[in-house]
């Protein structure tokens, strides 16, 4: 029953405060039992759109039975795991119900408990947890987790009270909600009571991670080498440009004083000027291209969440191809797709639990400690990279 209650705060959590679902009253498997509900709960979740339209108020058993087979399958297509049919959900299954709601929970809020795991290791680094039950049902570890994480957010809170077990829960559910905007999943009452089970410890704990799991010194990937050497290139063609300018406005001015004198030879000084000019326009050419690369490679880099991979891993070295022609002939519309791509790349590499080992303007070295989360990155970057406007 405890489990139900969190599973359907969380439902509602994810949908938008105007959904129709946000009035319904009853039971989680009521609530999804047309499948209109489990549906826009899974396009929030995704961020994909399934586009079919739920059946009408009067549509007969069979009709939302077919809804319902559609919504299974769009969700199956997010790569969920379905074990449930319509049927199960149009009956309202408990059991199957809570556990097609679970899947979604660890798809899209917890992926592997390692991570969360290692995100409390490093946010409480006193303290060892090593499960999600038996620790937590005290308060203490939840008041020192949200304690910690105000910390890091600049917001001061009080003390947590120091014996008393539902003081302490009550405490911290009702700090996380006024200071870290994380609304309870879970009552002090429910949690002495020994209703706490591990899912219903994860899913709060995930909604925490979500909303606080960057609160932390980011680690960025250090470019200063190539930064440095840029910029001794830049003053370089700098210096160069403005000595062949000089060279070019004395060679002009020679020309006017001396042109009588120098007819014979003005085919010449004109080729010399000619070719002065071209110089002048390639440096320049290769100033305009620096210029836009180099806002890139002075951005921070991505802020890895995740410390680096161990052990068997999945190295991916990802470049742009035909980059240096690009850069030289197209360099602004060059910086604007490889800011573009950049943006892809950090997004899907927070999905998939990637680690950034180092980037440059156009060129991502990564590691992933699963490969077949480096894989399941590389499909999700070509998909995006392909369905995306370029320059």
């Amino acid at each position: 029953e405890v489990q139900e209650k969190v599973f359907r705060k969380w439902v509602l959590l994810q949908l938008p405060e105007d959904d129709s679902a946000q009035q319904v009253e009853g039971s989680l498997p009521a609530l999804l039992r047309d499948g209109g509900v489990l549906l826009r709960l899974v396009e929030a979740l995704s961020g994909k759109q399934a586009g079919h339209a739920p059946p009408k108020a009067k549509a007969n058993k069979f009709e939302v039975l077919a809804f319902i087979g559609k919504a299974l399958a769009f969700t199956e297509a997010q790569k969920v795991r379905v074990t449930l049919s319509a049927e199960n959900v149009y009956n309202e299954d408990v059991t199957l119900v809570l556990g097609l709601v679970w899947t979604l929970i660890l798809r899209f809020m917890i992926g592997k408990k390692e991570v969360l795991l290692k995100w409390l290791a490093r946010v409480l680094p006193d303290e060892r947890v090593a499960n999600f039950e038996a620790q937590w049902k005290d308060g203490r570890l939840f008041a020192l987790l949200v304690a910690a994480l105000a910390a890091r957010a600049g917001v001061e809170t009080p003390p947590p009270p120091a014996d008393d077990a539902a003081a302490r829960l009550a405490w911290a559910f009702s700090a996380a909600e006024q200071q870290l905007g994380v609304r309870p999943l879970l009552t002090a009452d429910d949690v002495v009571a020994g209703f706490l089970d591990e899912r219903c410890c994860l899913t709060y704990l995930a909604q925490l991670y979500a909303k606080c799991g960057e609160l932390k010194s980011p680690r960025v990937v250090d470019n200063s080498d190539e930064l440095n050497a840029l910029r001794k290139r830049v003053a370089e063609l700098e210096e160069e440009r403005q000595d062949q300018a000089a060279r070019y406005a004395k060679l002009a001015d020679k020309s006017a004083k001396e042109v009588q004198y120098l007819v014979k030879g003005s085919a010449a000084i004109a080729k010399q000027l000619r070719e002065q000019k071209e110089a002048n326009a390639a440096v320049q050419q290769k100033l305009e291209e620096l210029s836009c690369r180099l806002p890139l490679l002075e951005a921070e880099g991505f802020a890895n969440e995740l410390p680096m991979p161990e052990g068997e891993l999945a190295l991916l070295h990802l470049e742009v191809a035909g980059a240096e022609q690009l850069w030289e002939s197209q360099p602004r519309a060059m910086a604007e797709a490889a800011a573009g791509l950049r943006g892809l790349v950090h997004g899907l590499l927070r999905a998939h639990s990637g680690y950034e080992v180092s980037s440059s303007a156009d060129r991502w070295a990564l590691a992933f400690q699963a490969p077949a989360d480096g894989l399941a990155f590389a499909l999700a970057l070509q998909e995006d990279a392909a369905a995306a406007e370029w320059p």
